[in-house]
């Protein structure tokens, strides 16, 4: 094998190489590990290394310590009070006097604490509000009226009026117990209702329930600005503001005005025209719920003669024919000499709660009498504003002290008598009778719920959340539903005939009009809505003949799609045998098909609507025109 020749340069480049790998890796042992290169500035102008920061930190504490030994503390030395604080507890020698003073001594027995402990200590808790029983509830259909901005407006309003019963006495004796024996007594806010329509397929659900503004509601309205109260910090203390409170007070003087809380307990429907009159599940006797009311518009003592707010027979005043109602004219003298008679009243009222038994005539005079004219209605609302007047400048006399003022050992602003021991059981209700709420043919539940007056409004030091200070209402439970309530259309049909050669159809249509039902017979055509606008006489609400043939729009929500003639038919009645229902030998009676606006089927036979109960009752609530009546 031949060897290669290797050249000196090939011989000696490995080594070289070599050599220069170990002269930097020598420079760097000396930059890195042994001369540092890392170097900072503490603030004297020399970079100091790693190595000696330690030893310049050190020094310059010392040196800080150094110079806060020797500095010299500045001190004031306060000017003695001893002296002046001697003569401050014994005024007497600047006075010329040497007697001593006179040790304080107890005068009587020390006064007991009324509220409970907790209360003073700040335990107290937002009082249980009871859960009254489902309630009751009444369904109807009126044609009303109500005076408002100087006119008088009708409507026709389905209503529903849910009423139950509180059991007022139990609650006071829960206020007392939480808030203390002085804040037992029991004020309503906003009584709520909520609603919730059977479905379809005859279920019901607890996501439907749906929140109904009651209606009227003067008392609500009264007290629609309810005050946000707010919580600040006052040294120690937590208190609400003193505007916050100045509002609130303004807010529960509405609130716990007895007119107020009558109204919130027990509203009454606007004013009868016509059509169903306006009623309420008697769940206690009359005789007591008027004395109910005579709790909240005579707070000290009975009245001789309770008013029963509930007598409700304005609807055969209006319905009687003319020739009656001319028979009282003399009335109008008669209400004119009332309306003077309590103007002399008012004008001698020296106590509250004769200006509101007053007010109370008043108003139904001016919302609910009939036969009261404009100028009457005008008169006794501005008595009413007079009367109210009145009430206020009696109140702002007995908190000063005048006569019904506050009397020995009492405070101004508590009252000058000791109120009247109040039922133990209050009755309330809520009336559903917004404008579209209440829907013909729908099926419905209700619930309700009581929101009370919290009595330690404002002092949130009483509770142990601060927090609850805030809360002007406390809601109570939602009772369980009511019954359901089935609302009745406002229209119906019956065929009573078939034209097989016009293809047409005859049908009576029922419509429930300004509280009347009324009623037209008419032919219509396939093809065609079951609808025409056509004259019915009503009364005549406006004064004349006593007959108003208004043009009514009578509509059944179905339309006439075919017509079926002979078809066989068996008639279904009643047998007289154990078998129950017979049918007699067959026939052939010609058959309506028609649809509504939901897309439903239905068919009608003309020998069954003929003579189908159903047909004669609405026929019988047909108004009819009194004999002599012009037209």
């Amino acid at each position: 094998m031949a060897k290669q020749i290797v050249g000196p340069l090939e011989r000696h480049l490995e080594k070289a190489v070599i050599g220069l790998a170990a002269l930097v890796l020598l420079g760097c042992v000396v930059r890195y590990l042994i001369a540092s290169p890392n170097q900072m500035d503490l603030g004297n102008g020399k970079p100091v290394s790693p190595g000696q920061v330690d030893d310049v930190l050190a020094t310059k504490a010392n040196e800080v310590r150094e110079r806060l030994r020797q500095a010299t503390p500045q001190s004031q030395i306060p000017q003695p009070l001893e002296v002046e604080f001697e003569q401050m507890l014994n005024p007497f020698p600047k006075l010329g006097l040497d007697d001593p003073l006179t040790l304080a001594a107890p005068l009587g027995p020390e006064i007991p604490i009324i509220d409970p402990p907790e209360v003073i200590i700040g335990g107290a808790k937002l009082v249980d509000v009871l859960k009254p029983p489902a309630p009751t509830c009444v369904q109807g259909r009126s044609w009303l009226r109500e005076d408002r901005d100087g006119g008088v407006y009708t409507f026709a309003r389905n209503w529903v009026t849910c009423t139950t019963v509180f059991d007022r006495r139990k609650q006071e004796d829960l206020q007392a117990q939480a808030y203390g024996n002085t804040r037992r007594d029991v004020f309503f806010g906003p009584i709520e209702m909520q609603r919730r329509a059977q479905r379809p397929d005859g279920s019901w659900s607890d996501d439907d329930w749906q929140t109904i503004p009651p209606e009227p509601a003067p008392g609500i309205e009264r007290i629609r600005d309810v005050p946000k109260l707010t919580l600040e910090e006052d040294g120690r203390q937590i208190v609400v503001p003193v505007d916050d409170l100045t509002r609130y007070t303004q807010f529960r003087e509405k609130l716990t005005d007895p007119r107020t809380q009558l109204d919130l307990l027990r509203p009454i429907l606007y004013g009868i025209i016509s059509g169903d009159v306006w009623r309420f599940a008697e769940l206690i006797p009359r005789r007591e719920l008027v004395q109910q009311d005579d709790e909240y518009l005579s707070p000290v003592q009975p009245s001789p003669r309770p008013v029963d707010r509930y007598d409700f027979g304005q609807e055969e005043e209006v319905a009687a024919p003319a020739e009656e109602k001319e028979s009282e004219a003399p009335q109008v003298e008669t209400l004119s000499q009332r309306l003077q008679d309590l103007e002399n009243r008012l004008n001698k009222a020296d106590t509250e709660e004769e200006c509101i038994r007053i007010y109370n005539t008043l108003f139904d005079i001016a919302h609910n009498d009939a036969s009261a004219t404009r100028s009457e209605k005008n008169r006794a609302q501005d008595l009413m504003q007079r009367a109210e007047q009145k009430q206020r400048d009696l109140r702002r006399q007995r908190q000063r002290g005048g006569p019904g003022g506050p009397g020995p050992g009492q405070q101004p602003g508590e009252p000058g008598e000791k109120p009247r021991e109040h039922l133990p059981r209050v009755q309330f209700w809520v009336i559903d009778s917004a404008e579209g709420s209440v829907e013909p043919e729908a099926t419905y539940e209700y619930r309700v719920r009581v929101n009370l007056l919290n009595r330690l409004v404002g002092e949130p030091n009483k509770f142990d959340n601060p927090d609850m200070a805030t809360v002007i209402f406390v809601p109570g439970p939602w009772t369980e539903p009511s019954s359901p309530v089935a609302v009745p259309p406002i229209h119906e049909f019956f065929v009573t005939g078939a034209d097989a050669r016009r293809k047409e159809v005859t049908a009576e249509l029922f419509q429930w009009f300004e509280g009347y039902w009324v009623k037209t017979r008419e032919r219509f055509e396939v093809g065609r809505p079951l609808a025409r606008t056509t004259r019915a006489a009503i009364p005549d609400r406006f004064g004349g003949a006593g007959v108003d043939n208004a043009l009514v729009q009578f509509d059944a929500h179905v339309a006439l799609i075919d017509l079926e003639f002979d078809v066989p038919f068996r008639e279904r009645s009643r047998g007289a045998s154990r078998e129950g229902a017979t049918y007699p030998a067959g026939g052939k009676t010609d058959a309506a098909v028609l649809v509504d606006e939901r897309g439903r089927l239905d068919i009608r036979f003309v020998a069954v609507d003929k003579i189908h109960p159903e047909k004669k009752r609405y026929t019988d609530m047909v108004w009819q025109p009194p004999r002599g009546a012009g037209p």
